[in-house]
Protein backbone atom coordinates (compact mmCIF):
# COMPACT_ATOMS: atom_id res chain seq x y z
CA UNK A 1 0.00 0.00 0.00
CA UNK A 2 2.81 2.66 0.73
CA UNK A 3 4.00 1.71 -2.95
CA UNK A 4 0.68 2.73 -4.54
CA UNK A 5 0.81 6.31 -2.41
CA UNK A 6 4.63 6.73 -3.43
CA UNK A 7 3.71 6.20 -7.12
CA UNK A 8 0.33 8.27 -6.92
CA UNK A 9 2.44 10.96 -5.51
CA UNK A 10 5.35 10.90 -8.23
CA UNK A 11 2.51 10.79 -10.47
CA UNK A 12 0.92 14.20 -8.91
CA UNK A 13 4.74 15.85 -8.79
CA UNK A 14 5.09 14.89 -12.16
CA UNK A 15 2.08 16.54 -13.53
CA UNK A 16 2.47 19.37 -11.69
CA UNK A 17 5.54 20.13 -13.33
CA UNK A 18 4.23 19.01 -17.13
CA UNK A 19 1.42 22.26 -16.21
CA UNK A 20 4.20 24.40 -14.76
CA UNK A 21 6.70 23.50 -18.33
CA UNK A 22 3.12 24.24 -20.69
CA UNK A 23 2.46 27.32 -18.64
CA UNK A 24 6.34 28.48 -19.39
CA UNK A 25 6.34 27.90 -23.07
CA UNK A 26 2.91 28.54 -24.09
CA UNK A 27 2.67 32.36 -21.97
CA UNK A 28 5.25 34.10 -23.82
CA UNK A 29 4.16 32.81 -27.30
CA UNK A 30 1.20 34.43 -26.16
CA UNK A 31 2.28 37.83 -25.15
CA UNK A 32 4.47 37.74 -28.02
CA UNK A 33 1.38 37.42 -29.98
CA UNK A 34 -0.35 40.17 -29.00
CA UNK A 35 2.56 42.36 -29.79
CA UNK A 36 3.03 41.52 -32.93
CA UNK A 37 -0.50 43.31 -33.98
CA UNK A 38 1.25 46.41 -33.12
CA UNK A 39 4.63 46.14 -34.85
CA UNK A 40 2.29 45.26 -38.25
CA UNK A 41 1.39 48.28 -38.34
CA UNK A 42 -2.02 48.41 -37.10
CA UNK A 43 -3.43 50.80 -35.39
CA UNK A 44 -2.69 51.04 -31.69
CA UNK A 45 -3.51 52.34 -28.53
CA UNK A 46 -0.86 54.51 -27.81
CA UNK A 47 0.22 54.89 -23.54
CA UNK A 48 -2.97 56.82 -22.71
CA UNK A 49 -5.45 54.55 -23.82
CA UNK A 50 -6.33 56.82 -27.22
CA UNK A 51 -5.50 54.66 -30.85
CA UNK A 52 -2.94 57.10 -32.86
CA UNK A 53 -2.57 56.56 -36.09
CA UNK A 54 -0.05 58.32 -37.98
CA UNK A 55 0.08 59.70 -41.60
CA UNK A 56 3.09 58.66 -42.82
CA UNK A 57 6.28 60.07 -41.05
CA UNK A 58 4.55 61.99 -39.05
CA UNK A 59 5.27 59.99 -35.28
CA UNK A 60 8.84 61.14 -35.92
CA UNK A 61 8.26 64.71 -35.99
CA UNK A 62 6.94 65.67 -31.93
CA UNK A 63 9.60 67.95 -30.81
CA UNK A 64 10.09 66.10 -27.64
CA UNK A 65 8.27 63.28 -25.97
CA UNK A 66 6.39 65.84 -23.52
CA UNK A 67 4.45 67.47 -25.99
CA UNK A 68 3.25 63.62 -27.25
CA UNK A 69 2.90 62.69 -23.60
CA UNK A 70 0.91 66.16 -22.63
CA UNK A 71 -1.34 65.93 -26.12
CA UNK A 72 -2.57 62.57 -25.02
CA UNK A 73 -3.54 63.15 -21.80
CA UNK A 74 -5.56 66.21 -22.14
CA UNK A 75 -7.37 64.49 -25.23
CA UNK A 76 -8.06 61.89 -22.81
CA UNK A 77 -8.85 63.99 -20.10
CA UNK A 78 -11.44 66.26 -22.08
CA UNK A 79 -13.33 63.28 -23.51
CA UNK A 80 -13.98 62.11 -20.02
CA UNK A 81 -14.85 65.52 -18.78
CA UNK A 82 -12.30 66.45 -16.54
CA UNK A 83 -12.40 70.15 -16.80
CA UNK A 84 -10.61 70.64 -13.81
CA UNK A 85 -7.29 68.89 -15.05
CA UNK A 86 -8.01 70.25 -18.70
CA UNK A 87 -8.48 73.57 -17.71
CA UNK A 88 -4.99 72.93 -15.89
CA UNK A 89 -3.38 72.24 -19.00
CA UNK A 90 -4.18 75.25 -20.34
CA UNK A 91 -1.62 77.98 -21.32
CA UNK A 92 -1.37 80.61 -18.76
CA UNK A 93 -1.95 83.76 -21.02
CA UNK A 94 -5.73 82.03 -21.87
CA UNK A 95 -6.13 81.31 -17.95
CA UNK A 96 -5.64 84.72 -17.53
CA UNK A 97 -8.31 85.65 -19.69
CA UNK A 98 -10.87 82.69 -19.54
CA UNK A 99 -12.85 81.79 -16.06
CA UNK A 100 -13.14 78.07 -15.33
CA UNK A 101 -16.76 78.54 -15.88
CA UNK A 102 -16.65 80.17 -19.42
CA UNK A 103 -14.02 77.65 -20.28
CA UNK A 104 -16.67 74.76 -19.00
CA UNK A 105 -19.57 76.67 -21.29
CA UNK A 106 -17.54 75.97 -24.13
CA UNK A 107 -15.70 72.06 -23.74
CA UNK A 108 -18.96 70.87 -21.56
CA UNK A 109 -20.54 68.40 -24.17
CA UNK A 110 -17.00 66.87 -25.31
CA UNK A 111 -17.58 64.66 -22.77
CA UNK A 112 -20.88 63.23 -24.50
CA UNK A 113 -19.00 62.03 -27.37
CA UNK A 114 -16.57 58.83 -27.21
CA UNK A 115 -13.12 59.65 -28.97
CA UNK A 116 -12.54 56.19 -31.17
CA UNK A 117 -9.16 57.59 -32.43
CA UNK A 118 -6.92 60.78 -33.60
CA UNK A 119 -4.45 60.03 -36.72
CA UNK A 120 -1.84 62.81 -37.02
CA UNK A 121 -1.50 64.23 -39.96
CA UNK A 122 1.35 66.73 -39.63
CA UNK A 123 2.97 68.14 -36.19
CA UNK A 124 4.98 71.64 -37.14
CA UNK A 125 7.03 74.38 -35.13
CA UNK A 126 6.36 77.70 -35.81
CA UNK A 127 8.59 78.82 -33.48
CA UNK A 128 10.81 76.21 -30.66
CA UNK A 129 8.05 76.97 -27.63
CA UNK A 130 5.00 76.93 -30.48
CA UNK A 131 4.28 73.83 -31.82
CA UNK A 132 1.01 72.73 -34.06
CA UNK A 133 -0.74 69.44 -34.56
CA UNK A 134 -2.73 69.00 -37.34
CA UNK A 135 -5.02 65.75 -36.96
CA UNK A 136 -8.24 64.39 -37.36
CA UNK A 137 -10.77 62.83 -34.29
CA UNK A 138 -12.94 59.86 -35.40
CA UNK A 139 -15.81 60.63 -32.91
CA UNK A 140 -18.76 58.47 -31.68
CA UNK A 141 -21.14 60.23 -30.85
CA UNK A 142 -25.36 59.20 -29.07
CA UNK A 143 -26.50 59.96 -33.23
CA UNK A 144 -24.02 58.79 -35.61
CA UNK A 145 -20.46 56.93 -36.13
CA UNK A 146 -17.54 57.79 -36.78
CA UNK A 147 -18.07 61.52 -37.55
CA UNK A 148 -14.24 63.16 -38.29
CA UNK A 149 -13.42 66.76 -36.82
CA UNK A 150 -10.14 68.14 -38.37
CA UNK A 151 -8.50 70.48 -36.04
CA UNK A 152 -5.30 72.71 -36.14
CA UNK A 153 -4.51 72.20 -32.46
CA UNK A 154 -1.98 74.31 -30.81
CA UNK A 155 0.72 73.58 -27.87
CA UNK A 156 3.17 76.65 -26.14
CA UNK A 157 5.43 75.61 -23.78
CA UNK A 158 6.89 77.69 -21.24
CA UNK A 159 9.67 77.03 -19.04
CA UNK A 160 9.87 73.59 -20.18
CA UNK A 161 6.32 72.51 -20.01
CA UNK A 162 4.02 72.24 -22.66
CA UNK A 163 0.44 73.89 -22.24
CA UNK A 164 -2.61 73.83 -24.73
CA UNK A 165 -3.09 76.42 -26.25
CA UNK A 166 -6.77 76.63 -26.97
CA UNK A 167 -8.19 79.55 -29.38
CA UNK A 168 -11.56 80.53 -31.09
CA UNK A 169 -11.36 83.55 -33.33
CA UNK A 170 -15.14 83.98 -32.50
CA UNK A 171 -15.09 83.13 -28.68
CA UNK A 172 -11.47 83.40 -27.68
CA UNK A 173 -9.54 85.23 -30.17
CA UNK A 174 -5.84 84.89 -28.03
CA UNK A 175 -2.55 85.12 -29.86
CA UNK A 176 -0.01 82.99 -28.51
CA UNK A 177 3.49 84.28 -29.17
Amino acid sequence: MNKSILNLKTMRISYFKLTLLFFYITFPVIISGCSTHASLGGPSPSRCGITIDYAEDTENQWPDQKLEDAFCKYWTLRYTGNIQQTYSMEAPQFKDQVSIEKYELYVRRTKNNTLEKIVINDVGKKSSDLTHIDCNFFLKTKSDNGPSSSIRDKWIRIEGEWFHAMRDPFFFPIVYE
